[in-house]
């Protein structure tokens, strides 16, 4: 839990930097015609694309160390399941699946959400000829 929180900062913080970044190129969209809901849903697009990256990479990256951690310790694991539970396994995997892996999807992608809608004021017109002087 800890760690989730800690990652949903790191992601609002991040992500409110890349829009912050982006004035000139908001400047652009608004120049070329686009009003301030078209540019919050290009990047509400961007954020959740970025985040739908992250979680994959998170995944990957998460069931390649179950991986190596069961096939490190596949002889312990099958003995513990051997004695404790009476289980004959010809191995053991520690991968599974848990519902709060799609309460962390979720909270990463209503992270995306939050920063568009915190960073309003960064897509309006007088608000962004003002920075940009």
């Amino acid at each position: 839990a800890v760690l989730t929180i800690i990652a949903l900062m790191i992601a609002i913080s991040t992500y409110g930097r890349l829009i912050g970044k982006d004035l000139k190129i908001i400047a652009l969209y608004h120049v070329l015609g686009a009003n301030g809901r078209q540019i919050r849903l290009v990047y509400l697009t961007y954020l959740l694309m970025l985040s739908i990256m992250a979680v994959g990479f998170a995944i990957v990256v998460g069931l390649a160390l179950a991986a190596v951690l069961s096939l490190v310790n596949m002889t312990n694991l099958v003995q513990v399941f051997a004695l404790g539970f009476g289980l004959e396994t010809e191995g053991v995997w520690l991968v599974g699946w848990n519902n709060l892996l799609l309460y962390v999807v979720g909270a990463i992608m209503a992270a995306a959400i939050l920063v568009v809608i915190l960073s309003d004021g960064q897509f309006a017109d007088k608000k962004l000829a003002r920075k940009i002087k």
